[in-house]
């Protein structure tokens, strides 16, 4: 946490939330359009059938299966990076401005970490089933679907909490702005 301390500053923060736009506007569209021919990517649900999986996988042809499959080692991997520095940079900058014991930080920073666990576990799964085609694992396809389910409701809990640390934040910055007034007596 010291470390991190350390980086969790505005520069990081404007740095990340830099990469994190410039890919999202670059990549992402690009990424979505190539797995548009199975009818869109499978990680923007919150939760899919393994016959959806299966389809897709079909859907995609040889050459779809095997851009697709590339695609998801490098970009699938490089976006729960960013994002993830980014909500811990964000976590870690509104932690520091208020008090809050050290185990309710840990706690905290948790959220997005499970999110990106989830993320790379789902993109994997995702990739076993591409790679077993024609096969249809049942097991792995309903596995991504479930870390695609943990890495939405992981994401959900993260800006729950950035919404509740902002608003202490706020809250704490405000009155202590209304204690440093002089009293006025009348």
């Amino acid at each position: 946490m010291k470390y991190l301390s350390k980086i969790a500053n505005g520069k990081t923060w404007i740095a990340l939330a830099l990469l994190y736009t410039v890919f999202v506007i670059s990549v992402m569209p690009s990424l979505s359009r190539s797995a548009e021919s199975a009818g869109g990517p499978l990680d923007l649900l919150f939760s899919y059938p393994p016959e959806l999986v299966f389809q897709k996988s079909d859907a995609l042809g040889e050459s779809g299966r095997r851009s697709l499959v590339w695609n998801s080692m490098v970009f699938d991997t490089i976006y729960p990076i960013l994002y993830t520095a980014l909500f811990v940079v964000s976590l870690k900058i509104l932690i520091d401005r208020i008090s809050m014991r050290r185990l309710w930080q840990i706690m905290v920073m948790l959220p997005p970490l499970f999110a990106f666990g989830f993320d790379l576990s789902e993109n994997a799964s995702i990739i076993a089933v591409i790679r077993a085609y024609p096969a249809e694992p049942i097991l792995v396809a309903k596995s991504a679907s479930l870390f695609t389910s943990l890495k939405w409701i992981s994401v959900a809990v993260t800006f729950v909490l950035l919404t509740i640390l902002s608003f202490v934040w706020l809250i704490q910055r405000w009155s202590a702005r209304g204690s440093d007034q002089p009293d006025n007596p009348s």
